[in-house]
């Protein structure tokens, strides 16, 4: 017979692979859900570049990076959100003429034609490093919304 420590490690299991799966479909549905959307304007999303960040100062994906193709220069706003919906940070606007590496990147990445910018976030959330978790981005222009995810791994 099974001991109820025993049953109580199976419960605990079965609610960790539930909350599991539940994390993965929130990311699944909610990855660049804008997307369809933005077609129809001068702005259009490109997509995340770096989706998975680890803000430790090691210089490998302490960044994330998403793309935007801004043909008409209109105004770009980016904001991260927890999953409480409270605003955490803004992200930094680079266009070609002000951070060639990021933009180039996004220019590489989706053609030489395009005219891309890149929105990044450094991690920081509330003017300290981020907490590990799923964090929710928003890119605004004319009039248009594109909302995703991005995961902190510490």
């Amino acid at each position: 017979m099974r001991s109820i420590y025993e049953n109580r490690k199976d419960w605990v299991r079965w609610l960790m692979l539930a909350a599991g799966i539940a994390i993965i479909a929130f990311l699944a549905s909610t990855l660049e859900t804008g997307r369809a959307h933005a077609l129809a304007s001068g702005f259009s999303f490109k997509g995340a570049l770096v989706r998975f960040i680890t803000p430790n100062n090691d210089h490998k994906n302490d960044v994330a990076i998403l793309c935007v193709e801004n043909p008409k220069a209109s105004f770009v706003d980016g904001r991260i959100l927890d999953l409480r919906g409270n605003v955490v940070s803004g992200m930094a606007r680079f266009d070609d003429l002000t951070a060639g590496s990021v933009a180039r990147t996004c220019k590489d990445r989706y053609g030489s034609d395009v005219d891309a910018e890149a929105l990044t976030w450094d991690g920081r959330a509330n003017g300290a490093t981020a907490a590990s978790g799923v964090y929710v981005y928003q890119v605004r222009s004319e009039g248009v919304t594109v909302t995703g995810t991005f995961v902190v791994v510490r």
